[in-house]
């Protein structure tokens, strides 16, 4: 699901974060949880260059 919607939105949801790239991954060793409806998860780490 989130995939898909990266896939589909990734341009968009940079230009609104301002980055310059937005790279998916399994998992992430640090950064925050996020509770999404239908019981979906995901971490989500920034870094900044």
């Amino acid at each position: 699901m989130v995939t898909a919607a990266v896939a589909s939105f990734g341009d968009y949801i940079k230009n609104e974060v301002l980055a310059d790239d937005l790279t998916l991954v399994e998992t992430v060793a640090s950064g925050e949880v996020i509770e999404l409806p239908e019981e979906v998860s995901l971490g989500m780490l920034v870094e900044l260059n």
